[in-house]
């Protein structure tokens, strides 16, 4: 606890400096930040108390008094050759912050924050996928253009990390608003045998087939996601609706009931069926 975990350091005086993190991990937030400001008195020169206050601060969502931290832990990685590697994880880090203070000005600084991560470090993949959604976020406000933008990001995160689904459903996002149904099925049936047990891969694929006008296949995909999880309304609702598109009136209406029993909130289905 926190009180053994001070005695401890107060026993080893040259340990107080990690007393912050030792304090983190045992996800007692508010005295690690008490404990990273005593050791920035002692060693107000050190990167690593600095960026790892403002961490913790993010945790605690203290966005703003973050900032400040992380600015410092910059301006000391700069100057500081030893200090080099922290600069990469800073500027992500203070891109983050800055990203959740929702202010046009705020969201501005986290863009040019992501940007100097990447050139620092081209292979962190993560700031490309939150410079990605910051872009498209801006795509959904006032400007096209800017999906596109994300949608070059979230490739070269996969690229870095091909593995992961969370990129490929970014792309797969993207591809839905830009209406590049094609491109998203070329991107789902490599990913098959991988996720075979998944029912909402399936669902995903569904719908691609089916935003590209191929019914027949968006109703197989359907099917096997309605196989493996048969209470989930949502692909049922969907499998409905496609059932619709080749004027299967029948076929529409059990799917869509069953639909409804799973979820008799779902007031769509109700006017569907009526």
């Amino acid at each position: 606890d926190a009180a053994k975990t001070r005695k401890l350091v107060d026993k080893n005086t040259d340990d107080s400096i990690f007393l912050g993190a030792w304090f983190a991990n045992l996800n007692l937030l508010k005295e690690a930040t008490d404990a990273y400001k005593e050791a920035i008195k002692q060693y107000p020169n050190n990167t690593y108390l600095h960026y790892n206050l403002g961490k913790t601060l993010v945790d605690l969502h203290e966005y703003e008094e973050a900032d400040i931290f992380f600015k410092k832990a910059i301006d000391l990685a700069e100057k500081n050759n030893d200090d080099a590697d922290y600069l990469p994880g800073i500027y992500h880090d203070l891109a983050f912050t800055l990203s959740n203070q929702k202010s046009d000005s705020c969201v501005n600084n986290a863009i040019e924050f992501y940007k100097k991560a990447i050139k620092e470090d081209p292979r962190f993949a993560i700031s490309y996928l939150n410079l990605g959604i910051l872009y498209e976020d801006m795509g959904r406000i006032n400007d096209i253009e800017k999906f596109k933008d994300a949608l070059g990001l979230y490739h070269a995160a996969r690229q870095l990390d091909p593995d992961s689904v969370n990129f490929a459903m970014s792309i797969l996002s993207l591809y839905s608003r830009l209406d590049k149904n094609k491109d998203a099925i070329e991107l789902l049936e490599p990913m098959r045998e991988k996720y075979k047990d998944d029912s909402d891969f399936y669902g995903q694929l569904g719908a691609a087939y089916s935003d590209a006008g191929e019914l027949d296949k968006s109703i197989d995909e359907y099917k096997l996601a309605v196989d493996i999880t048969p209470e989930n309304s949502y692909n049922l609702r969907n499998l409905g609706y496609v059932y619709l598109g080749k004027n299967l009136i029948d076929e529409a209406l059990q799917v869509l009931r069953e639909a409804l029993r799973l979820d008799r909130t779902d007031r769509i289905t109700q006017a569907s069926i009526a």
